[in-house]
């Protein structure tokens, strides 16, 4: 029998979805990592800074944690901390960070994630991660990164509108469901609902370090089976909070419209 939604492989997805990407700069903008921890949230958001700000400096750590593994062969100092402490380890894989609908909660997202990081007791190698790149609270940096002006400017309103925006299109995002349009598995060509809790925000260590949305699909009658799709993926010059938009825009028009459900 014909599948009734056309079978297509990963790069036919790729070319017949992804969207231009809104283009910025690579600016630096500082911050202070106390902004990042739980005990300074701000109004209406887990950190006293802009969200893409908050995600691109977790970008950032990860890239020094990976420099650290190949400098000293020693192990990935932020998979240390988290096999430490109980509940607050985003993914079972080793290579990769990933949050889903409850991102903005300490123990499965960022805001308990860089408390552990920053603050939680750990072994001398760690601690000479910390030393080496000043991984502590009350620390400031300039991270170099495709930087938009409501970033560099977090504590106005331009700046506080622009990361609030950005939190409701993540949280959108990541409680995304509904039937692809097409089929991404030849195999199980009816497979095709992404289920709730299926949308994750990934970071991926390869080629680049760079963020990427994958949905998780299944068929509409057996979640217990799964498989993903790649949704989008950050581009080089594509701000955070830029990037979570064009997901979402990607991310329904792989899917139907609810009327044909």
């Amino acid at each position: 029998m014909t599948p009734k939604h056309q079978i297509m492989t990963k790069s036919e997805i790729t070319a017949a979805y992804t969207l231009p990407h809104k283009r910025t700069h690579y600016r630096e903008f500082e911050i202070d990592l106390t902004d990042l921890l739980r005990r300074r949230r701000g109004f209406d958001s887990p950190w006293e800074c802009h969200i893409s700000c908050a995600f691109e400096t977790l970008r950032w750590i990860e890239g020094l944690a990976w420099r650290w593994c190949r400098r000293h062969k020693a192990q990935h100092p932020i998979k240390q901390l988290e096999s430490e402490e109980t509940g607050v380890v985003p993914s079972a894989h080793y290579r990769c960070v990933e949050f889903g609908s409850d991102w903005a909660t300490a123990r499965f997202g960022p805001p308990g994630m860089f408390d552990v990081v920053l603050l939680a007791a750990a072994s001398s190698e760690v601690e000479a991660w910390r030393r080496r790149y000043r991984l502590r609270a009350h620390e400031r940096h300039a991270i170099v990164a495709p930087t938009t002006a409501g970033m560099r400017r977090p504590y106005l309103w331009d700046g506080y509108s622009d990361s609030r925006a950005a939190g409701k299109i993540l949280d959108e995002l990541l409680a995304f469901t509904g039937d692809l349009q097409f089929s991404p598995n030849k195999y199980h060509p009816r497979a095709r609902r992404v289920y709730p809790g299926g949308v994750r925000l990934n970071l991926a260590t390869w080629p680049a370090t760079q963020w990427q949305v994958h949905a998780h699909y299944s068929y509409a009658n057996d979640p217990g089976s799964s498989w993903y799709v790649l949704v989008a993926q950050q581009q080089g010059t594509e701000a955070f909070h830029y990037f979570v938009e064009r997901a979402l825009q990607q991310l329904r028009n792989m899917c139907e419209p609810k009327e044909n459900r």
